[in-house]
């Protein structure tokens, strides 16, 4: 088929039947030929994407995630994580953050993307953000409680290092009755 008449399409449908197959690099080849032949095709341009980041080529990933999200994919919140993660990968913790929070935008209700926001708020030292974010994380009541413990966990810890262990203590309790083998809510008691 694709030899009688070269498409976008078909060689986009090929990029996910080689990919299914194991045979990412030939599917990524066939995403890239879809994308050239149809440059406003924005599966071919995530689908790329999202192959590039798994393989670990988030120099490649990220321009075509950015061009399937500028497309209006209908996986947003698949390109937008995918984005965030390639830009921590890459050491842009300030696209990162703002990648996880667009994701969380289309997804309001999902507690993982804030959690990463609340993570790297953290660790770029921004303190009263990550705190922010880590409750708006437990005012979400994730289904995942190694998301609610560690969300807990971090709060807790940052509350008692700004000299708030009265509202960090609960917290901490509740992380270490609920992971009794996690050391870190236990040490922080």
């Amino acid at each position: 088929v694709i030899a009688s008449k070269p498409s976008g399409e078909a060689y986009q449908d090929l990029g996910v039947v080689l990919q299914k197959s194991g045979r990412d690099s030939e599917a990524a080849d066939a995403y890239d030929k879809a994308a050239s032949l149809d440059s406003k095709n924005s599966s071919a341009w995530l689908n790329a994407g999202l192959l590039y980041a798994q393989a670990g080529a988030d120099a490649k990933a990220i321009p075509a995630l950015q061009k399937a999200v500028s497309l209006g994919t209908t996986h947003k919140y698949d390109a937008h994580l995918a984005l965030a993660q390639c830009y921590h990968n890459t050491g842009d913790d300030a696209n990162a953050i703002a990648e996880y929070s667009t994701a969380a935008k289309v997804k309001p209700d999902e507690a993982m993307p804030v959690f990463n926001v609340a993570v790297l708020q953290q660790q770029t030292g921004q303190t009263a953000d990550a705190e922010a974010s880590y409750q708006k994380v437990l005012d979400l009541k994730p289904s995942d409680p190694n998301i609610v413990t560690a969300a807990q966990t971090n709060l807790g810890l940052l509350l008692a290092n700004d000299g708030k262990g009265e509202q960090s203590i609960p917290l901490l309790k509740e992380a270490a009755a609920k992971d009794p083998k996690s050391a870190a809510p236990h040490v922080a008691l």
